[in-house]
């Protein structure tokens, strides 16, 4: 185990705050939740959405990955969910863009789960 403390801590991650998970919480419960909460904040319906990708490298099932039991979550049937497993690389390798997933394009509102 590393000796560390909260400055450590702070100065090498940025991360202030730590949030702790009830017991039987799950990637995917707490998808659903912050995934409402942003879509209110947007004005948008879970309808709205045209495309999942959940990156993760700790999902609750390996397969299939939790992009679907999130989109059952939503209420969503006819869209892709898709599974990234980037492991640290973060989302600047799993947020897509034109020119590295042109076939998105395709998709107007797009949600992106990232949890780290």
């Amino acid at each position: 185990m590393m000796d560390t403390s909260d400055e450590w801590i702070v100065q090498r991650s940025g991360i202030k705050t730590r949030y702790w998970v009830d017991k039987g919480d799950t990637g995917v419960s707490l998808a659903r939740e912050a995934s409402n909460k942003a879509l209110d904040k947007a004005g948008l319906a879970p309808a709205d959405i045209d495309c999942i990708i959940y990156c993760t490298c700790t999902p609750d099932h390996f397969e299939p990955g939790n992009g679907v039991f999130l989109q059952r979550e939503l209420g969503l049937t006819d869209i892709p969910a898709v599974d990234v497993r980037n492991q640290c690389s973060g989302s600047s390798t799993d947020c897509p863009s034109p020119t590295r997933g042109s076939a998105l394009v395709q998709y107007k509102n797009i949600l992106l789960w990232a949890p780290r």
